[in-house]
């Protein structure tokens, strides 16, 4: 289903291979797709999804309820225009912070082309809001429940008036 939502996303009018011949002939990694080339983007959505990876015969183990010890995961962060378009993409291991991704993710689509970008409170962090103002990006990202205002020289003020606007409302 995410290959067929991909290729919908592409419109390439394409049939989704069988696992098996995908597991075994894809070479290309995510970092090797070329994007179109971006006109006018305007808002940027941001968020990542673990994606679970099975190893050899580990399919079979599970299947025979006897526990197996190595869990592979990874984590596929994007970034989708305004029209459904993914433009940047990166892959990592579950033990990468969401918010370590932020500035490369928008270096890729490049700042230029973004009026405002949306993501999630796993990307929420100064230096994420002063990459965003930096480039004049409007930052939407909420901080989470427990976020303080910052009172040193580092602190992002756009960040500091949304935690002050939440607490006063």
């Amino acid at each position: 289903g995410f290959v067929a939502s991909l290729f919908k996303l592409l419109k390439a009018d394409l049939k989704v291979p069988e696992f098996s011949r995908l597991s075994r002939r894809v070479s290309e990694t995510l970092k090797n797709l070329e994007y179109p080339s971006p006109d006018e983007i305007g808002h940027l959505v941001i968020d990542s999804s673990g994606i679970k990876v099975y190893g050899e015969k580990e399919w079979i183990k599970t299947q025979k309820r006897k526990p197996y010890q190595r869990r592979v995961w990874r984590k596929l962060h994007i970034a989708i225009d305004g029209t459904g378009v993914i433009r940047a993409s990166q892959m990592t291991s579950h033990k990468v912070n969401d918010r370590a991704c932020f500035p490369s993710l928008i270096d890729e689509v490049g700042s230029e082309f973004i009026d405002a970008t949306l993501a999630d409170s796993g990307y929420d962090s100064h230096d994420n809001y002063r990459v965003c103002t930096d480039r004049n990006i409007k930052t939407i990202i909420p901080p989470p429940i427990n976020a303080k205002e910052s009172t040193k020289k580092n602190g992002s003020s756009e960040r500091n008036q949304t935690i002050s606007y939440i607490k006063e409302k």
